[in-house]
């Protein structure tokens, strides 16, 4: 990872041929904080080893495509697909990422100094959640977390990996946008945390297996498939999905789709798309019902939103 003070632009890598064609832009922010966004296509599995520095604490949210990762320490696995969030403080640790073969994949990769988290906590008063707290605090203890976007935090990834541009007002838009998602992701910790009684926690292959059944639903928006055959499908009983549903994200199975489809549709009118063309790319067939929908999470009728 090179040194953030040294990034002045952002630094583009690309991929080698043989892996496929797509690159990982890295961006530093503000003193502390370093984005990397990967988007691209992969003709085959890859590999890749690194070493995570120990003053930092490291976040990865995937919007495409499966990744996941690996410590050389006796630690649980990271991984997942479209909706997925990781954290990891380790020190030390040499890490190899695996990324999947896929025609899409894309994902941030957020470096953040445990200087930054506590200042911008104390200045914001901002609760962080229990795992992080040692750690951060300058304690040489294992932070490890996986966990998932809700629908609205997801939307707000998939627009950050397409943001660019070098000029002053570009980057700062970056930098704002960076920070209201590792805000989001904070706030998304700590209610899981507050809704999770000690006696109904989930297993950590229960976890991986619900977050692969979000990652189905987010590539299946337009005919999605019902809760007990999306259970079925990763391993699960209907009962055990909807409890993980309700722990990770806040809401049912149903709730989470719904919400999912409109939160694509947003991003698709932010890019540009015409609403009707918006609304069948997520499975709504009828203009009315779509735009009661929209306005009843959003506020504003699709018509009138977007660029």
């Amino acid at each position: 990872m090179p040194d953030p003070h040294s990034l002045s632009q952002d630094d583009v890598m690309h991929w080698p041929s043989h892996m496929g064609q797509g690159a990982t832009r890295l961006c530093a922010l503000d003193d502390g904080l370093l984005l990397g966004v990967t988007q691209g296509s992969l003709h085959r599995p890859t590999r890749i080893a690194s070493e995570q520095p120990s003053c930092l604490v490291n976040l990865c949210f995937v919007v495409d495509g499966q990744l996941g990762a690996e410590s050389e320490s006796p630690l649980p696995s990271l991984r997942g697909g479209a909706g997925a969030a990781f954290a990891w403080f380790l020190p030390q640790a040499r890490w190899t990422t695996e990324l999947s073969q896929c025609h899409r994949l894309a994902a941030l990769d957020l470096s953040v100094s445990r200087e930054f988290v506590l200042a911008w906590a104390e200045t914001w008063q901002l609760s962080l959640p229990n795992a992080w707290v040692s750690a951060v605090e300058g304690s040489d203890v294992p932070l490890i977390e996986v966990g998932g976007m809700p629908p609205a935090m997801l939307g707000h990834a998939r627009l950050l990996v397409n943001q660019q541009g070098q000029t002053s007002m570009q980057r700062l838009r970056r930098e704002s946008m960076v920070l209201e998602l590792l805000s989001e992701y904070l706030f998304a910790r700590v209610e899981a945390q507050r809704r999770t009684p000690a006696s109904c926690k989930l297993a950590p292959i229960e976890i991986e297996r619900a977050l692969d059944a979000a990652s189905r639903l987010a590539n299946r928006l337009q005919d999605p498939p019902g809760v007990n055959e999306i259970a079925r499908e990763v391993g699960l009983s209907g009962s055990r999905l909807k409890l993980a549903f309700s722990q990770i994200f806040g809401c049912g199975v149903y709730s989470y789709v719904k919400a999912l489809r409109l939160e694509a549709a947003r991003c698709a009118l932010i890019e540009g798309q015409q609403v009707k063309a918006a609304a069948l790319s997520v499975g709504y067939t009828r203009a009315g019902h779509f735009a009661r929908h929209f306005r009843e999470r959003f506020g504003i009728v699709p018509g009138r939103y977007g660029g």
